[in-house]
């Protein structure tokens, strides 16, 4: 995630968050179309702070420690010439206290690499490699020791767990079950730290089975 890092400023968080970035975060986007959606609510302790339909806000907050809940929902225009990734839903949980100067907080986010193919589809007989390395945003700090799990659904209704296996350097992967010829991917990934940090984050038409 790349942008201006969300952050506690006193008693406010601030943030700038793209809407679009690559799979090993190393590309960002915003959107240019008008008709594409974006949502992005804040909550403080369950109860909502604020909510834009852009991702850049800067929302006050009460004085004090308490839990936070980030969520940004983006979906892009139908028809539009993007096939794959075609809305996402991401939700952040971390705790935040008010700062004497900028904090950025400890918000985890997840590089994913997939074994595809240049039109991002996958083999029905499955086997591809889908990796996911969790840590946390750009001059944030945290504990690690991260738990992920993975989730995948070619109806986005019935949900099949991932095998994840340690792939060394902070990295878990599995490799994709079989699935019919001619559907979509939705991935689900929850990736939680020692202290609790916390990102759910699910991705709709995340690639194509051919």
């Amino acid at each position: 995630m790349d942008g201006f890092a969300v952050a506690r400023y006193e008693d406010a968080i601030r943030m700038t968050i793209p809407q679009y970035v690559s799979g090993d975060l190393s590309t960002y986007g915003w959107s240019d179309d008008w008709r594409e959606q974006t949502m992005l609510v804040l909550r403080r302790n369950g109860v909502e702070v604020g909510r834009k339909n852009w991702s850049v806000a800067d929302f006050p907050v009460a004085p004090g420690t308490a839990s936070y809940e980030l969520s940004l929902d983006v979906s892009r225009t139908p028809g539009t010439w993007a096939d794959t990734s075609t809305s996402t839903s991401t939700q952040w949980s971390f705790r935040s206290g008010t700062a004497k100067s900028k904090t950025v907080l400890p918000l985890v986010q997840l590089k994913y690499a997939l074994q595809a193919g240049s039109d991002n589809a996958v083999p029905a007989a499955g086997g591809a490699w889908l990796e996911l390395t969790p840590g946390y945003q750009p001059g944030a700090n945290g504990p690690g020791r991260f738990q992920t799990t993975a989730e995948v659904s070619y109806d986005g209704k019935t949900w099949q767990p991932l095998s994840l296996v340690y792939r060394g350097h902070g990295t878990v992967g599995a490799k994709l079950p079989a699935a019919t010829a001619g559907t979509d991917a939705t991935l689900r990934v929850t990736s939680t730290d020692r202290a609790g940090n916390r990102i759910v984050q699910r991705i709709d038409q995340a690639w194509h089975v051919r």
